[in-house]
C-alpha cells in the first residue's frame, strides 16, 4: 500500500485527501519509481476540479514527478534499479509515494541540477518550449504578450522570450504582480482587471498591439485578446484560469484574419525525440541562466493547500512537493 491523492470524482481542494492505494503489477515495459518529488501544476488543479475531464476514475492526480527506480518490468533494458529518473508528460499519477510508469517517457536528470528544480519546472519548460517552437515561431522584435506572466508556465515563457530579444509584455491580475512580472523579464506589465487596460496596451505599444498572445486566462480574457492582436495575429490559449472559452464566434476572428490554437502539452510533445530536444533545451537554459527558477518546496501533505493558493492566484513561480 502507498499513500496517494486519488479522486473518484471532481472535488474541491478542501476535500482533496490522501488515501492508501495498491499499485497493480508492473507491465513488461514499466518501472516502479519511488517518488522523491512531485510537481504541483495548474493542470493538476484543472484535473481535480473537473475543468479538464478525466477519462477514468478512480485516478491518482499529478502529471510530473521524479524519484528512484525500485523495480523493473521484464522488458525494460535501458534502466536499472537505483537509477534517478524524471517524468513530465504523457502521464498522470505522480501524487503518490510510488508509481508504475512506462519507461519510454522517463529521462535521466542532469547531475548538475537539483532534482527538485528539474521536477518543479520540467513540465512548464517542456510546454513553453513547444509553444515557442511547434506552435508559433517567435521572431526577434515581435510584440509578444504573456497572460498569467507570474504563473508556472508564464514565468518560464517570459524568461525565455526575454532571452531571445522579443518585446515581451506581461498580463497579470493585480497591481502587486506587475513588479514581479517585470522581474521575470517583461518590458512592461499590465493589470487586465483595470478599466484602463486596453488604453494602456495601445499606448505602450504605439497602437501596434500584439503579434502573438500566449494566454493562460481563457474565458474572461478572450474579448480583450481579440482587441489587442494585430491583423493576422495568433491567440495561443494554453490555459484556462478564468474558465474555458465557450461559444467562440469565428466572425470575431475573421474581422482581423486572426488565428486561434489551443495546444495540449502531451500532444505537442507526444514523440520521444521532441521530449529529448525540450529536455536538452531546459538543461542548457538553466546552465546559461536564461531561466532562473522561482521555486517553492512544500511537503506532500500540503498539496491541497497549494491547490487552494493556485486557485486564488497567490502563487508566484513553481511549486514542488517533497515526499
Amino acid at each position: 500500500m502507498v499513500l496517494a491523492y486519488q479522486v473518484t470524482e471532481p472535488v474541491e481542494a478542501k476535500k482533496f485527501k490522501i488515501k492508501k492505494i495498491t499499485l497493480p503489477d508492473l507491465k513488461p515495459n514499466e518501472v516502479r519509481v519511488k517518488n522523491h518529488f512531485a510537481a504541483v501544476n495548474h493542470f493538476d488543479v484543472h484535473h481535480r476540479n473537473g475543468q479538464y475531464p478525466l477519462t477514468n476514475y478512480p485516478q491518482t492526480l499529478g502529471v510530473s514527478g521524479s524519484g528512484e527506480i525500485i523495480m523493473l518490468g521484464s522488458a525494460v533494458r535501458n534502466y536499472k534499479v537505483g537509477d534517478k529518473v524524471i517524468y513530465a508528460t504523457n502521464f498522470i499519477g505522480s501524487y503518490a509515494e510510488e508509481v508504475n510508469i512506462n519507461a519510454d517517457i522517463l529521462f535521466s536528470p542532469d547531475k548538475n541540477i537539483s532534482l527538485e528544480t528539474l521536477t518543479a519546472i520540467s513540465l512548464p519548460c517542456i510546454f513553453a518550449h513547444a509553444l515557442l517552437t511547434n506552435v508559433y515561431s517567435v521572431k526577434k522584435n515581435n510584440n509578444v504578450f504573456v497572460t498569467g506572466a507570474t504563473g508556472g508556465v508564464g514565468n518560464i515563457l517570459v524568461q525565455i522570450l526575454n532571452s531571445i530579444g522579443v518585446n515581451v509584455y506581461g498580463v497579470v491580475g493585480s497591481d502587486e504582480k506587475i513588479a514581479q512580472a517585470k522581474g521575470f523579464g517583461c518590458k512592461y506589465a499590465f493589470n487586465y482587471k483595470k478599466e484602463s487596460f486596453l488604453k494602456e496596451v495601445l499606448q505602450v505599444t504605439g497602437n501596434k498591439g500584439a503579434h502573438v498572445i500566449y494566454d493562460a486566462l481563457g474565458e474572461k480574457f478572450y474579448k480583450n485578446a481579440i482587441r489587442i492582436l494585430q491583423p493576422t495575429g495568433i491567440l495561443v490559449n494554453y490555459g484556462d484560469t478564468t474558465g474555458v472559452i465557450q461559444n467562440m464566434n469565428a466572425l470575431e476572428l475573421w474581422k482581423k484574419s486572426l488565428f486561434f490554437v489551443k495546444p495540449h502539452a502531451s500532444v505537442t510533445r507526444s514523440y520521444k525525440l521532441d521530449r529529448i530536444i525540450s529536455n536538452d533545451y531546459i538543461y542548457n537554459a538553466l546552465k546559461d541562466r536564461k531561466i532562473i527558477p522561482k521555486i517553492e518546496v512544500i511537503n506532500f501533505k500540503d498539496i491541497p493547500k497549494a491547490h487552494m493558493r493556485i486557485e486564488s492566484g497567490e502563487v508566484i513561480g513553481n511549486i514542488v512537493a517533497r515526499f
